[in-house]
């Protein structure tokens, strides 16, 4: 497997489908900037709460 794709399958879900690229190179958004924050910020406070226990 590649290094690439080895990286990409052990990120965090909330990292991952935000956007990709056409045929052309051209970004396309799979997600609005509001709905990929929300995700993060869900992960990081999920992480946070358990470093706290």
């Amino acid at each position: 497997m590649k290094q690439e794709e080895k990286q990409y399958n052990e990120m965090p879900e909330a990292f991952k489908g935000h956007y990709s690229f056409d045929e052309d190179g051209n970004l396309i958004e799979l997600r609005n900037p509001n709905e990929a924050k929300e995700m993060m910020n869900n992960f990081f406070a999920s992480k946070n709460s358990r470093t706290n226990d």
